[in-house]
Order: structure tokens, then sequence, then C-alpha cells
């Protein structure tokens, strides 16, 4: 895929309406999950992603770990 010729986007479900730092604390409040996902593909027009141009979509299961602090590291490995 040439550089700059598409534009991705992921859907998590169960996390409508929030991006950026919303996003992340959810992901990070829910800690160990699973969520399904759907990614699309857009193809670009004037350097932009073309909504109206769907090329590809792909639904997939996405598992996220929670956050795991140094000490839980060197316990599991000890």
């Amino acid at each position: 895929m040439g550089k700059g010729l598409y534009f991705y986007e992921v859907d998590l479900a169960g996390t409508q309406g929030k991006s950026d730092k919303e996003l992340l604390d959810l992901l990070k409040q829910n800690g160990t999950h699973s969520y399904k996902a759907t990614i699309k593909v857009y193809g670009a027009k004037d350097g932009k992603a073309d909504l109206t141009n769907l090329v590809a979509t792909k639904d997939l299961d996405v598992n996220l770990n929670g956050l795991t602090t140094p000490a839980e590291v060197q316990k599991g490995v000890a």
C-alpha cells in the first residue's frame, strides 16, 4: 500500500464517542478486556480520507492486557 493513498479507522465496540485521552483512560480503566473491532480502510482524495470510498473492512477480536507494574513482572518471572 502506497504512503498516503489509504487511511484506516478502527472501531472498538463499547468505546463509541471516545477518542484521544478519554479513550485511553477508558481502556486503562477496563484493564484486561476483549473487544470486537472493525477495521475500515478508505481510499484517499486530495490527501485526506475519502469516506465515500470504503476499500475494505475486517472484523476481529482485540485482546488488551491491563497495566502491569514492574514489581508484578518481577514476581511473575521469579
